[in-house]
């Protein structure tokens, strides 16, 4: 775990010391060598309404007073706005409470690491002084145009193929999406909100790449899906499973049920609701069901998100077994860990590079031998 220190002075009222702990973000954190040093200050902002910080944090406004209370509040202003900024995370920092208080707060000395992403400043002023350990966290990850998968595939490999593929406008359906409708093949995409986002990660589409693609609305909310497909009047032939909730979250080493029944929901009960739904005795269907290496490779972090994928696995059995008359095959794939905006906060896996379009393409050329 990364702690916050509270150091009071021996002057300081209450004379105490607590501590608060936070999600291990960095275990291991490279030498101070490895750093280089920012020498400029950057002065935050201070937050002047006496009034809001009293009705927002009674308890804490009696203890530390309005100054000092707004300094702690800067921490995290320093870091969501200034220093990293944007896509950062705060994963700890130290806080000397002071006797002198200032009317400024200054941010200084700061360090970074670019290989791991990783910085740290001193920050003063407001009654409180200290240290800040925060993470770059990433951008949101860009898959390649459709002018580069392009390259990858012949124009009328995938013909043969209407997918309706679930999560596929970002990340892995995304690649997905476009390596097909390169192909030749047909593309339901699905979104679950923005759908002008959705759209401006198929730029550069020929015509018959936009005849090929089609961008339809698809949510999971708890137990309820609501999707602008009608899916007992298709003919789709393939389904690639791509949904998925928020997968790395702050964990606290206890499994969550909360949080186990969200990723049920997504990768065994909608999953299987969807696969009943496309299933016809009269034409093949064939399903790309994405699991994953942790299950072989525990990470106690993920253990909410590995059982639910165990279960999703089980249920593909079981539906495989219930219609085993009807056309249905379905290919579990087990993926090692690839840069999605889910994994974008990822070091290793950015410096490794992983030819994510490769990979993925040699899963869809095994279904499409299927068809």
């Amino acid at each position: 775990t990364t702690s916050i220190d509270l150091v009071f002075k021996k002057n300081f009222k209450p004379n105490k010391s607590k501590k608060y702990i936070f999600e291990t973000i960095i275990q291991n954190k490279p030498k101070k060598q490895n750093f280089d040093m920012i020498t400029k200050s950057i002065s935050i902002p201070i937050f002047n309404n006496k009034k809001n910080l009293n009705d927002l944090f009674p308890n804490l406004f009696n203890l530390f007073g309005y100054h000092r209370l707004n300094g702690i509040i800067l921490i995290s202003t320093s870091v969501g706005m200034y220093w990293p900024g944007h896509f950062s995370l705060l994963t700890g920092c130290k806080i000397n409470f002071k006797q002198k208080i200032s009317n400024k707060f200054l941010i200084n000395k700061i360090l970074v690491d670019r290989r791991f992403m990783l910085t740290n400043f001193n920050f003063n002023g407001l009654g409180i002084e200290g240290k800040v350990d925060a993470l770059f966290k990433g951008e949101n990850i860009k898959q390649s145009n459709i002018v580069k998968i392009r390259k990858k595939v012949k124009k009328s490999q995938f013909k043969s193929q209407n997918s309706i593929i679930i999560g596929g406008s970002r990340g892995l359906g995304e690649i997905v999406s476009k390596l097909i409708i390169s192909g030749g093949g047909k593309v339901c995409a699905t979104y679950a909100h923005n759908k002008s986002l959705a759209r401006s990660n198929f730029t550069k589409l020929n015509n018959q790449e936009k005849k090929n693609l089609k961008l339809s609305k698809f949510v999971i909310n708890n137990n309820t899906i609501t999707s602008e497909i009608n899916f007992s009047n298709t003919k789709f032939n393939v389904l690639y499973y791509f949904a998925t909730p928020v997968i790395f979250r702050r964990s606290l080493g206890l499994f969550d049920n909360i949080v186990y029944q969200e990723f049920y929901n997504f990768y065994c009960k909608s999953f299987e609701e969807i696969v009943e739904k496309l299933i016809s005795k009269n034409k093949k269907l064939i399903v790309f069901y994405p699991s994953t290496i942790a299950i072989n490779q525990p990470i106690e972090s993920l253990s909410e998100y590995i059982m639910a994928k165990k279960q999703g696995e089980k249920v593909c059995r079981k539906l495989l077994k219930k219609y085993k008359s009807h056309k249905l095959k379905i290919i579990i794939k087990r993926l090692p860990a690839i840069l999605t905006d889910q994994t974008s906060q990822n070091w290793m896996l950015r410096s490794k590079k992983v030819e994510s379009e490769s990979l993925i393409l040699n899963e869809v050329k095994k279904i499409h031998k299927l068809i």
